[in-house]
């Protein structure tokens, strides 16, 4: 088996984010490579918040992984204002220091999650195990 077989693949994920603009949630369609998550990469995160650089970690993260996304801007005036138009946030290091950081904590952890192997959908059963499906109550009182 060669390593790229392990580190291959890009993986779409949706992230939702509650209240947008308008009161609504708002999701984030993305593209990342989970198999670019190495304890390489874990390293340099650790070096950065060592180094007291903890403003860092998102960029080394998601410069690693990243691969695109739908995130948008406004177009501003001189004066500042919105003119309407909107454009895509790059998907790089200029791109992720314009993202306010709840922002990028909630993506990281939507990334981490997907990456967990057979995640619980629903709490954990009475031995403490992850649970594989939702229990349905049947009208007999058998679920």
């Amino acid at each position: 088996m060669k390593l790229a077989s392990l580190k291959g693949g890009v993986r779409p994920l949706v992230v939702e984010f509650p209240g947008g603009e308008e009161g609504e949630d708002e999701t984030l369609n993305l593209e990342y490579r989970p198999g670019e998550m190495t304890i390489g990469v874990a390293e340099e995160l650790f070096a950065a918040v060592d180094a007291g650089r903890s403003e860092k970690v998102a960029s080394i993260l998601l410069e690693k992984i990243l691969v695109s996304w739908d995130l948008e801007e406004d177009v501003l005036d001189a004066a500042g204002n919105p003119t309407g138009e909107v454009i895509p946030v790059p998907c790089n290091e200029e791109g992720l220091k314009k993202v306010p950081l709840p922002a990028l904590g909630m993506i990281m952890g939507a990334m981490t999650d997907d990456v967990k192997p057979n995640p619980p959908k629903d709490g954990t059963s009475e031995d403490g195990s992850p649970q594989e499906e939702t229990s349905v109550a049947l009208p007999s009182g058998i679920s």
